[in-house]
């Protein structure tokens, strides 16, 4: 198999503040940005086995495709995805420092196509080439969701959220203690059998995450994720000593060294490894490493449709997995974007059986959001 042509066209949509602001009513310093503007480029590597592999790059990429990536790919066997990585990576040291940042999440989010590819060759959904045999993966609702709004509005969307048939939840919380533990208690009421999660995107201070992190127990949360900026590894190693419930974070991480320290250090349960931050390449080598130290994984991947189809692929490979974000605000670039949509069926979605990550584009979708070249 080899790759005989790249393809791209670049996508644009302005969305309705698809993630709310948390304004000034955060407990410190508050590190998440908006989602309105969404721009992506859509891939497709054609072979000439005729089979082809796509994927999403955030932004407008199509100079990273048409300079680095396309010379790179051309006439070569997709399947040695390493052997591409080293040869990208040698085109990219060639480039200015910044140019070589930037490129980061393209490199990671290209390399998707050819694990797409990869699996499509062998004739395997990708989840059974990695040596998964369950499809039904296990979603909580996030991104999004419940995501700083008034108590009255959160509990209406809790409503919405079980009759659409999620199972689990998280909130975003980081108001302080206090504030928190109402919405936390009010909606446990509201969904007594639910999994609940929480998210403070390191906004708390020691003492108020023990203080928080009581009431979490309390009402049996999932996790805790990101309390803490990740500069002082002892803030999490004492909370982690201080509360059953466990903690989670490194959706921030870059590099493998982050990972290993992070697991050396002990400061959290379970990993959130952005999939646009390492690619499955880089996902599969820090499942090992979490496994070793007996720490989950699961990836992160709001706002990223191909980000959420791997790591879900990934999800039904691992047995140190835990339960995958589904986003749930409404983007094309999510929720329409690929013509096989994922239902959610009594907290899970089932991955298709088709060979490769078993998606294509839904062309409708493609042509109405298509920026003109």
């Amino acid at each position: 198999m080899q790759v005989t042509r790249v393809e791209f066209v670049h996508l644009a949509a302005e969305l309705a503040a698809p993630m709310r602001s948390r304004g000034n009513v955060g407990y410190t310093e508050f590190f998440h940005t908006g989602s309105e503007r969404q721009r992506l480029t859509a891939v497709e590597l054609h072979t000439d086995s005729g089979i082809v592999g796509r994927t999403l790059l955030g932004g407008h990429a199509g100079q990273f495709v048409q300079e680095i990536a396309t010379p790179s790919l051309l006439g070569q066997d997709p399947r040695g995805i390493r052997h591409w990585r080293r040869r990208i990576q040698d085109r990219l040291s060639a480039c200015p420092e910044e140019q070589r940042r930037a490129s980061r999440g393209a490199v990671n989010r290209l390399e998707f196509a050819l694990w797409d590819l990869a699996a499509q060759g062998a004739g395997l959904p990708l989840f059974r080439y990695l040596g998964g045999t369950d499809p039904a993966v296990s979603v909580y609702a996030g991104g999004g969701s419940l995501c700083w709004n008034p108590l009255p509005l959160l509990e209406e969307e809790t409503d919405r959220l079980l009759e659409q048939g999620f199972r689990a939840f998280k909130i975003k919380v980081g108001h302080g203690p206090e504030e928190d533990a109402a919405i936390v208690r009010t909606l446990r009421r509201r969904a007594p059998q639910a999994r609940i999660m929480v998210d403070a995107n390191r906004a708390y201070d020691l003492p108020g995450a023990l203080q928080f992190a009581r009431v979490l127990e309390e009402e049996q949360a999932g996790w805790f994720e990101e309390p803490f900026v990740y500069d002082d590894p002892a803030l999490w190693r004492s909370l982690r000593t201080a509360t059953p419930v466990r903690v989670s974070g490194g959706e921030g991480f870059h590099q493998l060294r982050q990972v290993s320290e992070a697991l050396r250090d002990g400061i959290v349960e379970i990993l959130q490894c952005d999939a646009g931050g390492f690619g499955l390449e880089g996902l599969l080598s820090i499942a090992s490493l979490a496994a070793e130290a007996d720490v989950a994984l699961t990836p992160h991947s709001c706002n990223s449709a191909i980000g959420f189809v791997v790591a879900c692929h990934l999800q039904r490979a691992l047995p140190n997995h835990e339960l995958q974000e589904f986003e749930t605000f409404d983007n094309p670039f999510i929720h329409s974007i690929f013509a096989e949509p994922f239902a959610l069926q009594d907290g899970c979605v089932v991955l298709p059986e088709a060979p490769g990550l078993g998606v294509t584009w839904n062309r409708e979708t493609i042509e109405q959001y298509r920026v003109v070249q």
